[in-house]
């Protein structure tokens, strides 16, 4: 298995760790499930633009988005999205988050990798699979 295919997996586990830590029971903090939804952008990004031999210059939502986009234009919402998450949990800062998570920030989180996820994936031809 190639690293960049390790990545996806690796996103598809935080995001099923984050979406199951938080449906129902809210088993998890509001940060765990927000770090979770994070790591997983990241790791998805991480695969499409490693299996394109394209990492970013830095590791932050919006030179991931700079990246996707020098093939097509990344969604305007979802990237905005993508920016206000990037200022909430730096990531490649080892300091905590800026404040704690709201609940509206969690659940944006957790939908917007999926969001990210499905539209990475249909940037794949056909049968290929990241």
């Amino acid at each position: 298995m190639e690293a960049w295919s390790k990545y996806w997996s690796e996103g598809d586990a935080y995001l099923k760790a984050g979406i199951g830590g938080w449906a129902k029971t809210q088993k998890f903090l509001p940060e765990v499930v927000f770090s979770l939804g994070t790591l997983a952008i990241e790791a998805y990004f991480l695969a499409f633009l490693g299996n394109r031999n394209r990492l970013p210059e830095h590791h932050t939502f919006g030179h991931f988005i700079r990246a996707v986009s020098s093939e097509k234009p990344f969604p305007t919402e979802v990237a905005e999205v993508l920016r206000k998450l990037d200022l909430k949990q730096n990531l490649c800062d080892f300091a905590p988050h800026l404040s704690k998570p709201t609940f509206w920030e969690v659940e944006l989180c957790l939908n917007t990798a999926q969001e990210v996820r499905d539209f990475l994936l249909s940037l794949e031809p056909e049968g290929v699979r990241v």
